[in-house]
């Protein structure tokens, strides 16, 4: 299915009762992907609705809105994120998008959980239960996992790296970026550095690093000393800097200025290619 035109995007927001006119072209960008229009109509009658600049920004809005509807809908508090906890664990260490019901018997959480389902929240089909969409649960899991005193390193090689982990890791870097910088500076040194990190899951890396749309310093001077002192992604971590993003901010740190002028071919080569 193709991103949504920006009349489609347009007319939704309307719709809304929002104004179109007021959204950016990388809101427009954001808003083309239907997910994120359901994430807007939920908070859509809220005064700044159309505050948001990243996805998270969207999942956040809509997390904390639904909380607080869930709570209304019970006429008290609703243990809404004990919930959304134990079923994102649960499906991270079973490496599915669904579990048994009973998963919630431990804590008595069913009666909560109902709640959740009402606001569409969470999907019962059957025995299992599951988020309403699989990007919902790689936020909710990533949400919790920053909290945690652990690396991505040691998430990762604590069982099998399979496919399952890469929604998971993009999620979680796109979070510490967020929240906390210097993290995901880190993260990202370590899990590209890793031997025992498999290759598919640093291919995630890669591509999140590639579609930075705003690389900063810090991020660049990680990815020169990974650069300078070897790594077997060399090639694939210079591939990824091939982006406009990149260009302009190897131009303000003036490093293909350095390049050009250094008379080393390879230099010279690296900044014109």
């Amino acid at each position: 299915v193709p991103p949504l035109s920006q009349e489609q995007v347009q007319g939704a927001v309307e719709r809304m009762g929002l104004d179109p006119d007021s959204l950016s072209e990388d809101q427009i960008r954001l808003l083309s992907v239907p997910l994120h229009l359901v994430l807007l109509h939920a908070v859509a009658d809220e005064a700044g609705a159309l505050n948001f600049a990243t996805t998270k920004d969207l999942f956040d809005a809509f997390f904390d809105r639904k909380r607080r509807d869930a709570a209304v809908r019970r006429n008290r508090d609703t243990r809404f994120a004990e919930v959304v906890g134990v079923l994102s664990d649960a499906m991270s260490d079973r490496q599915r998008l669904s579990v048994p019901a009973s998963t919630l018997d431990r804590d008595n959480l069913h009666d909560d959980a109902d709640v959740l389902t009402s606001e569409h929240v969470l999907v019962r089909d059957g025995s299992h239960i599951a988020f309403f969409h699989e990007a919902f649960f790689d936020y909710a899991f990533a949400r919790r996992w920053t909290t945690r005193n652990e690396s991505l390193v040691e998430f990762l090689t604590r069982g099998e790296q399979e496919l399952f982990r890469r929604g998971q890791v993009r999620q979680i870097l796109a979070h510490l970026r967020e929240d906390d910088p210097r993290r995901f500076i880190t993260e990202v040194r370590e899990v590209l550095t890793s031997p025992s990190i498999r290759f598919h899951i640093q291919e995630v890396v890669l591509a999140l690093l590639n579609a930075l749309p705003d690389p900063t310093k810090g991020e660049w001077e990680a990815i020169e000393h990974l650069l300078t002192n070897g790594n077997d992604l060399n090639g694939r971590l210079w591939m990824s800097l091939r982006a406009e993003p990149w260009m302009r901010r190897l131009d303000q740190e003036g490093v293909l200025a350095r390049w050009l002028a250094s008379g080393d071919p390879d230099l010279e080569a690296r900044a014109l290619e």
